[in-house]
Protein backbone atom coordinates (compact mmCIF):
# COMPACT_ATOMS: atom_id res chain seq x y z
CA UNK A 1 0.00 0.00 0.00
CA UNK A 2 2.99 2.76 1.10
CA UNK A 3 4.51 1.60 -2.02
CA UNK A 4 0.89 2.74 -4.21
CA UNK A 5 0.32 5.72 -2.05
CA UNK A 6 4.77 6.77 -2.41
CA UNK A 7 4.60 5.92 -6.61
CA UNK A 8 0.92 8.36 -6.64
CA UNK A 9 2.35 11.06 -4.66
CA UNK A 10 5.66 11.29 -6.96
CA UNK A 11 3.41 11.22 -10.00
CA UNK A 12 1.27 13.77 -8.72
CA UNK A 13 4.00 16.11 -7.38
CA UNK A 14 5.82 15.81 -11.09
CA UNK A 15 2.75 16.61 -12.86
CA UNK A 16 2.07 19.35 -10.97
CA UNK A 17 6.14 20.89 -10.80
CA UNK A 18 6.09 20.83 -14.79
CA UNK A 19 2.92 22.50 -15.07
CA UNK A 20 4.32 25.53 -13.57
CA UNK A 21 8.14 25.03 -14.34
CA UNK A 22 7.75 26.44 -17.87
CA UNK A 23 5.62 29.92 -16.28
CA UNK A 24 8.42 30.01 -13.74
CA UNK A 25 11.14 30.17 -16.44
CA UNK A 26 9.83 32.44 -18.54
CA UNK A 27 9.21 34.56 -15.33
CA UNK A 28 13.11 34.23 -14.59
CA UNK A 29 14.29 34.81 -18.35
CA UNK A 30 12.34 38.24 -18.84
CA UNK A 31 14.02 39.39 -15.37
CA UNK A 32 17.79 37.72 -16.76
CA UNK A 33 17.04 39.46 -20.25
CA UNK A 34 16.62 43.02 -18.25
CA UNK A 35 19.73 42.21 -15.92
CA UNK A 36 21.51 41.73 -18.98
CA UNK A 37 20.71 44.80 -21.22
CA UNK A 38 21.22 46.91 -17.69
CA UNK A 39 24.87 45.55 -17.34
CA UNK A 40 25.76 46.05 -21.08
CA UNK A 41 24.36 49.55 -21.62
CA UNK A 42 24.21 52.90 -20.06
CA UNK A 43 21.39 54.74 -21.34
CA UNK A 44 21.24 58.51 -20.49
CA UNK A 45 18.01 60.75 -21.41
CA UNK A 46 18.61 64.21 -21.54
CA UNK A 47 17.01 67.06 -19.31
CA UNK A 48 13.80 68.15 -21.02
CA UNK A 49 13.52 71.83 -20.11
CA UNK A 50 14.59 73.14 -23.50
CA UNK A 51 13.60 72.24 -27.32
CA UNK A 52 17.23 71.88 -28.79
CA UNK A 53 19.41 68.38 -28.08
CA UNK A 54 22.92 68.02 -28.98
CA UNK A 55 23.57 64.20 -28.42
CA UNK A 56 26.28 61.88 -29.91
CA UNK A 57 27.09 64.47 -32.75
CA UNK A 58 23.29 64.80 -33.82
CA UNK A 59 21.50 68.00 -33.53
CA UNK A 60 17.96 67.15 -32.35
CA UNK A 61 14.89 69.96 -31.87
CA UNK A 62 11.34 69.32 -30.63
CA UNK A 63 8.70 72.08 -31.70
CA UNK A 64 5.56 71.98 -30.16
CA UNK A 65 2.58 74.08 -30.70
CA UNK A 66 -0.60 74.52 -29.17
CA UNK A 67 -3.94 73.69 -30.98
CA UNK A 68 -6.51 73.81 -28.12
CA UNK A 69 -6.56 73.30 -24.33
CA UNK A 70 -5.93 69.50 -24.22
CA UNK A 71 -4.05 69.27 -28.09
CA UNK A 72 -0.61 69.98 -29.08
CA UNK A 73 1.45 69.33 -32.99
CA UNK A 74 4.72 68.15 -32.52
CA UNK A 75 7.49 68.02 -34.63
CA UNK A 76 10.87 66.76 -34.74
CA UNK A 77 13.94 68.07 -36.44
CA UNK A 78 17.30 65.35 -36.89
CA UNK A 79 20.61 67.14 -38.46
CA UNK A 80 18.03 70.21 -39.61
CA UNK A 81 15.74 67.27 -41.47
CA UNK A 82 11.69 66.62 -40.21
CA UNK A 83 12.40 63.15 -38.47
CA UNK A 84 8.53 62.37 -39.10
CA UNK A 85 5.16 64.48 -40.09
CA UNK A 86 4.07 66.63 -37.69
CA UNK A 87 1.25 64.70 -34.99
CA UNK A 88 -1.14 65.91 -33.46
CA UNK A 89 -1.32 64.75 -29.58
CA UNK A 90 -3.25 64.84 -26.41
CA UNK A 91 -1.51 66.33 -23.72
CA UNK A 92 -1.06 66.07 -19.70
CA UNK A 93 0.08 69.66 -18.38
CA UNK A 94 3.95 69.81 -18.85
CA UNK A 95 4.41 65.82 -20.06
CA UNK A 96 3.29 67.43 -23.69
CA UNK A 97 7.11 65.84 -25.37
CA UNK A 98 7.91 63.43 -22.49
CA UNK A 99 4.78 61.88 -22.89
CA UNK A 100 5.28 60.85 -26.96
CA UNK A 101 9.04 62.05 -27.92
CA UNK A 102 11.56 60.65 -26.08
CA UNK A 103 15.40 61.30 -26.53
CA UNK A 104 18.07 58.32 -25.07
CA UNK A 105 22.24 58.40 -25.54
CA UNK A 106 22.64 54.81 -25.42
CA UNK A 107 26.43 53.40 -24.50
CA UNK A 108 28.04 49.85 -24.18
CA UNK A 109 29.30 49.23 -21.36
CA UNK A 110 32.09 47.36 -23.16
CA UNK A 111 33.43 50.05 -25.42
CA UNK A 112 36.28 52.24 -23.63
CA UNK A 113 35.15 55.55 -26.13
CA UNK A 114 31.67 56.88 -27.02
CA UNK A 115 32.04 56.82 -30.79
CA UNK A 116 30.28 54.56 -30.97
CA UNK A 117 27.28 55.54 -29.18
CA UNK A 118 23.97 55.43 -30.36
CA UNK A 119 21.51 58.41 -30.30
CA UNK A 120 17.82 57.37 -30.25
CA UNK A 121 14.66 58.91 -30.46
CA UNK A 122 10.95 56.90 -29.31
CA UNK A 123 8.19 58.15 -30.84
CA UNK A 124 4.91 56.72 -29.48
CA UNK A 125 1.90 57.03 -31.27
CA UNK A 126 -1.40 58.90 -30.12
CA UNK A 127 -4.22 58.27 -29.32
CA UNK A 128 -2.98 55.50 -27.12
CA UNK A 129 0.91 55.10 -27.15
CA UNK A 130 0.13 51.48 -27.87
CA UNK A 131 2.61 51.40 -31.09
CA UNK A 132 5.77 53.12 -31.54
CA UNK A 133 8.44 54.36 -34.01
CA UNK A 134 11.89 53.45 -33.10
CA UNK A 135 14.75 55.79 -34.58
CA UNK A 136 18.62 54.38 -34.02
CA UNK A 137 20.94 56.92 -35.32
CA UNK A 138 24.97 55.72 -35.05
CA UNK A 139 28.63 57.87 -34.89
CA UNK A 140 28.06 58.24 -38.92
CA UNK A 141 24.49 59.70 -38.92
CA UNK A 142 23.20 56.97 -40.37
CA UNK A 143 19.25 56.39 -39.69
CA UNK A 144 17.41 52.87 -38.99
CA UNK A 145 13.90 53.44 -38.77
CA UNK A 146 11.88 50.67 -36.79
CA UNK A 147 7.89 49.95 -36.39
CA UNK A 148 6.60 48.57 -33.29
CA UNK A 149 3.08 47.54 -32.40
CA UNK A 150 1.83 46.35 -28.60
CA UNK A 151 0.65 43.11 -30.71
CA UNK A 152 3.61 42.32 -33.06
CA UNK A 153 6.37 42.64 -30.10
CA UNK A 154 6.85 38.90 -29.84
CA UNK A 155 6.93 38.49 -33.64
CA UNK A 156 8.37 40.94 -34.96
CA UNK A 157 12.04 40.13 -36.97
CA UNK A 158 13.16 43.32 -36.33
CA UNK A 159 13.44 43.88 -33.15
CA UNK A 160 16.95 43.57 -31.58
CA UNK A 161 18.21 40.52 -30.80
CA UNK A 162 19.52 41.31 -27.16
CA UNK A 163 15.60 43.12 -27.11
CA UNK A 164 17.05 46.89 -26.98
CA UNK A 165 14.34 47.93 -28.72
CA UNK A 166 11.91 46.92 -26.35
CA UNK A 167 13.92 47.95 -22.87
CA UNK A 168 13.37 51.60 -24.62
CA UNK A 169 9.50 51.50 -25.17
CA UNK A 170 9.52 50.23 -21.28
CA UNK A 171 11.42 52.74 -20.12
CA UNK A 172 9.33 55.66 -22.18
CA UNK A 173 5.81 54.58 -22.12
CA UNK A 174 5.57 51.38 -19.99
CA UNK A 175 7.55 49.32 -17.44
CA UNK A 176 4.23 47.02 -17.87
CA UNK A 177 5.20 44.93 -20.90
CA UNK A 178 8.17 41.98 -21.34
CA UNK A 179 10.47 41.02 -24.06
CA UNK A 180 9.13 38.17 -24.32
CA UNK A 181 6.20 37.86 -22.49
CA UNK A 182 3.95 39.68 -20.43
CA UNK A 183 3.96 36.66 -18.37
CA UNK A 184 5.43 39.04 -15.14
CA UNK A 185 2.32 41.85 -15.49
CA UNK A 186 -0.61 39.82 -16.86
CA UNK A 187 -1.86 40.72 -12.83
CA UNK A 188 -1.61 43.51 -10.94
CA UNK A 189 -2.77 40.95 -7.96
CA UNK A 190 1.29 40.24 -6.38
CA UNK A 191 -0.08 36.88 -5.86
CA UNK A 192 0.26 35.96 -9.44
CA UNK A 193 3.43 36.25 -9.05
CA UNK A 194 3.79 34.04 -5.35
CA UNK A 195 1.42 31.17 -6.21
CA UNK A 196 3.02 29.56 -8.76
CA UNK A 197 6.21 29.28 -6.82
CA UNK A 198 4.05 28.08 -4.33
CA UNK A 199 2.67 25.36 -6.34
CA UNK A 200 6.37 24.32 -7.79
CA UNK A 201 7.14 24.18 -4.21
CA UNK A 202 4.41 21.97 -3.10
CA UNK A 203 5.20 19.47 -6.10
CA UNK A 204 8.59 19.08 -4.73
CA UNK A 205 7.73 18.00 -1.88
CA UNK A 206 5.20 15.78 -2.69
CA UNK A 207 8.02 14.01 -4.79
CA UNK A 208 9.58 14.37 -1.80
CA UNK A 209 6.96 12.48 0.72
CA UNK A 210 6.42 10.12 -2.44
CA UNK A 211 9.90 9.02 -2.43
CA UNK A 212 10.52 8.28 1.64
CA UNK A 213 7.19 6.58 0.75
CA UNK A 214 8.42 4.05 -0.92
CA UNK A 215 11.77 3.99 0.00
CA UNK A 216 10.09 2.81 3.71
CA UNK A 217 7.82 0.83 1.78
CA UNK A 218 10.53 -1.39 0.05
CA UNK A 219 12.85 -1.36 3.25
CA UNK A 220 9.50 -2.75 4.71
CA UNK A 221 9.20 -5.40 2.71
CA UNK A 222 13.39 -6.01 2.11
CA UNK A 223 12.60 -6.92 6.23
CA UNK A 224 10.00 -9.02 6.13
CA UNK A 225 11.75 -11.17 3.54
Amino acid sequence: MKIIIGVSLIILGLMISLATFDPLYVMYKEKQISKTLQKKYFINEPDYNTNHFEINGNSIEINEIPKGENVANIQVLLNGKVLFEPMDVPVLEDEKRRLWVNIYSIHNRKETSHQNDLTAIVQSMPPNAKSWNLYLINNQKKLETKHITNEDRFNNENISDDYLDIHLIKITTSAMIGYKSDINYASINPLAYVIPRVIFIFGIVLIVVGILFFLSARKLKKEIK
